[in-house]
């Protein structure tokens, strides 16, 4: 048996006004203060809190790449399903949200197990959301940043002569700093919405918990069944366009293997950037 979330959530009033909530994903039915202070212990997603669109964030019912169910360079630590344990705080108000939850990464590599050496094996996180009315509509602006200490190897410190395809695992020897963020946009007009993400890693060490991107700019746009009378319904198109390090795309062009990218040793010279362009429909 897999338990993907197991938490325990404890709310800090900060005032009298409140706001109702139905039972949806990780929420009960429940009345809370519009200002409150939120704590969270146990199993859960970054993802259900962190750089979360509305609009292109789940791969069940939204867009299945993975370069648009979040920043493709963000980096989250989570196992292989994309879950993990660890503490969440989250300060609300009616127009704004920063969270922050340091998290434990995976033993190795989008790995099923957890690395609970802690402080060594750590994943801090930071996200500000804010919502304003920008010709009449909702428009939010947020940024997450991460800091993650793995025992991703360092590719400067593997040799050239020494990329055959699994030879990175034995450069996993100590723990590692890697850091980036991403911003991300979205507008909402009733009867169609757009959306925008930018994301980069430092792109030094080997990515981690999510994929192998360390840059990715992303949109695209929805439109809602109102207008054929089926608001439930959803039609959208997205793109993105991804790039590497050139650390890892030197490593992977002279025939290292990540977790997905690498198709062993090539004649291929070793090259700055790596990138794709992908478009999806929803």
């Amino acid at each position: 048996m897999y338990v993907a979330r197991a938490f325990i959530r404890h709310q800090i009033p900060l005032g009298t006004e409140t706001v109702s909530y139905k039972n949806k994903e990780n929420q009960l039915k429940e009345e809370l203060a519009v200002h409150r202070i939120t704590l969270t212990a146990g199993k859960f997603s970054l993802l259900d809190y962190f750089d979360d669109s509305q609009y292109a964030n789940d791969g069940r019912t939204q867009f299945m790449n993975w370069a648009l169910m979040t920043g493709g360079a963000y980096d989250f630590a989570s196992d292989t399903r994309g879950n993990t344990w660890g503490f969440l705080a989250e300060y609300f108000t009616p127009q704004r949200t920063i969270r922050f939850a340091v998290t434990a990464p995976s033993q190795t590599a989008n790995g099923p197990n957890f690395d609970l050496n802690f402080p060594n094996a750590s994943a801090f996180n930071l996200d500000v959301r804010q919502n304003i009315k920008l010709w009449d509509t909702d428009f939010t602006l947020g940024a997450t940043a991460f800091l993650n200490s793995t025992r991703g190897a360092v590719f400067k410190d593997i040799p050239n002569t020494d990329t055959a395809p699994d030879s990175v695992i034995k450069y996993r020897k100590s723990y590692h700093k890697k850091f980036g963020g991403a911003i991300y946009l979205e507008q909402d007009f009733q009867r169609c919405a757009w959306f925008a993400n930018g994301s980069w890693a430092d792109g030094k060490t080997e990515n981690w918990g999510f994929t192998q991107i360390d840059q990715s700019i992303m949109g695209g746009v929805v439109l809602f069944g109102y207008t054929w009378s089926r608001p439930n319904d959803r039609i959208g198109i997205a793109g993105a366009i991804n790039g590497l390090s050139s650390d890892q795309a030197n490593f992977l062009a002279l025939g290292g293997n990540g977790f997905i990218i690498g198709d062993g040793e090539t004649k291929l010279p070793a090259r700055k950037s790596i990138r794709n362009v992908l478009f999806n429909p929803c």
